[in-house]
């Protein structure tokens, strides 16, 4: 039973101890004298004054009712709390709130619809008595009700194929049915913009925390970095300027549609085969070659779950995403590597002519080969007039020495990438979930860079070193794997007396011809610069 409290306020427990969502009653909480009281296992509200009640505990332990202690004086001047006892309590506010109570408020002109009019330089514009002018109105359009009759239904499809003879219902078809389904429709006029799932949301940075905690972690010491967190915190105030990762419906797209695949054996996603008559377009059961997940925008596809594979039409796995290193676009979680907008090769080791490497250029250790083609004595036709009689002749000349090199930039690119991207790939790769070779990382390593790097450059100038001297030493290749400021430093100039042409089998390997001069020894560099398209 309740009781007045001192001022004289009779108690309300049908508000004030309400039924929560799942069927029970908060408890009743008190202290008095230091002693703290809890009224527990409530099972009914009889009235404003009275409820039933299955505990009574002092200090944790149980009491038995009626006692004499605390005294009614007591009683009457505590102060209680009822666990959960605001639920629903704005409820009624609410509903006021609601659209049609503010559709009814302004249509019938409720004087609590105030209308304020604010002039260009922020002033109200008032009645002479000091009132608020209303210089408007506004009336809300009701909504259009419709009663939209439907004819359309469905029925089991009875044309079955023979794979499917055993199952019940396949799929439906559609059918017109004799009685209409009759469904009201609420319009309301105006425009219309296209309903858009709210996949992202954000919020105001560090408003989670409270600056006057210290956290528990390390002892007590204050949180990191507070002063500066609170500056950001003032600055982004009402900015939306951070992720509201928190929401567990972030970045989340319901209902992603996909291919299903299995490249061991596609036969077992589908039971129907491509000669049958019937497609495989029976959802239903499963016969069909697409399926849905909820897809995460910030996936990229080296995470493990990235890529599905169907073991049939029914069951699937996820598979490691590095196991492939074709870069795909993923939303927001692409992981392209950052590479430079322009590279300078200014290095290649040196290799002996070898035929077979032009196609194959890892058979060489080096980065280019030369073909070194001394002056030969060659015989040419001449005719020689004299008067009106000509007769023929052949001369001999001997041809310019030249020289052939064989450029493999495409390979002189891979390595300057490789050491670079290798130290991105070992730090979040494991070599046993990798491409290829389970042992080591550099086949993945050169694998990306063949796939989704070198598609991104193309070549935009070649410079041509050489450096002429009078010695019978021969050529020398060895300068080439100088720097282009040591190939100066050595005396060293760029020469355009040099042609060249791809090799055709690739876009960046070339064969570049040289006409060397005749008593001449040479030394040799390139400079190759590449250039993002």
């Amino acid at each position: 039973k309740g009781q007045s409290d001192i001022n004289g306020i009779p108690t309300n427990f049908v508000n004030d101890i309400r039924i929560l969502e799942d069927g029970t009653y908060g408890e009743i909480k008190f202290q008095i004298s230091g002693d703290n009281y809890q009224i527990s296992g409530i099972s009914d509200v009889i009235d404003s004054n009275t409820f039933k009640a299955a505990t009574f505990t002092k200090n944790g332990g149980n009491m038995v009712v009626p006692i004499n202690s605390p005294s009614n004086v007591l009683l009457r001047n505590a102060l209680y709390k009822i666990n959960q006892g605001g639920y629903n309590q704005f409820t009624n506010r609410l509903n006021n709130v609601s659209f049609g109570e503010l559709f009814d408020a302004v249509n019938d002109g409720n004087p609590k619809i105030v209308y304020e009019t604010i002039t260009e330089d922020g002033t109200q514009v008032k009645n002479p008595d000091g009132t608020l002018a209303q210089t408007f109105s506004i009336e809300l359009r009701a909504q259009a009700d419709i009663l939209k009759s439907i004819y359309v239904g469905i029925l089991p499809d009875p044309a079955k194929p023979t794979a499917f003879n055993l199952a019940d219902v396949i799929g439906y078809d559609l059918s017109l049915q004799k009685t209409p389904r009759i469904t009201p429709i609420a319009r309301h006029a105006g425009y219309y913009e296209p309903y858009a799932l709210p996949l992202i949301s954000f919020r105001d940075p560090y408003q989670n925390l409270d600056f006057n905690e210290v956290t528990g972690g390390t002892g007590g010491s204050t949180i990191p970095d507070a002063a500066y967190k609170i500056k950001v915190m003032e600055l982004c105030k009402y900015k939306n300027a951070q992720f509201n990762s928190a929401d567990l419906k972030f970045g989340q797209i319901q209902n992603f549609f996909y291919h299903k695949v299995n490249e061991e054996d596609p036969s077992t996603i589908l039971e129907l085969s491509r000669e049958s008559a019937f497609p495989s377009l029976y959802p239903l059961i499963n016969e069909i070659g697409i399926d849905y997940k909820d897809f995460y925008i910030f996936s990229s596809n080296w995470e493990p779950s990235y890529f599905v594979k169907s073991i049939d039409k029914s069951q699937i796995e996820n598979v490691i995403g590095t196991r492939s290193m074709f870069e795909r676009k993923s939303f927001f979680g692409s992981k392209y590597l950052k590479v430079p907008e322009t590279i300078i090769l200014e290095t290649f080791k040196p290799s002996p002519f070898l035929k077979t490497a032009i196609k194959q250029p890892s058979l060489i250790d080096g980065t280019f080969m030369f073909q070194d083609q001394p002056s030969v004595t060659v015989n040419k036709r001449v005719i020689n007039s004299s008067g009106v009689v000509n007769t023929r002749a052949i001369k001999k000349k001997q041809s310019s020495p030249f020289e052939t090199f064989y450029l493999f930039n495409e390979k002189r690119l891979m390595e300057y990438l490789f050491k670079p991207i290798k130290i991105q790939f070992e730090k979040y790769i494991r070599k046993e979930f990798g491409y290829g070779d389970l042992e080591t990382l550099d086949d993945d390593v050169n694998q990306y860079i063949r796939e989704n790097i070198l598609k991104l450059y193309k070549i935009d100038k070649i410079d041509f070193y050489t450096l002429a001297s009078r010695t019978k030493e021969g050529s020398t290749y060895t300068t080439a794997e100088l720097t282009n400021a040591q190939k100066i430093n050595n005396g060293l100039t760029i020469n355009n007396n040099i042609s060249s042409k791809t090799l055709n089998t690739n876009p960046f390997d070339l064969k570049l011809i040289y006409n060397k001069r005749t008593g001449f020894s040479e030394s040799y560099g390139f400079s190759v610069t590449i250039v993002k398209k």
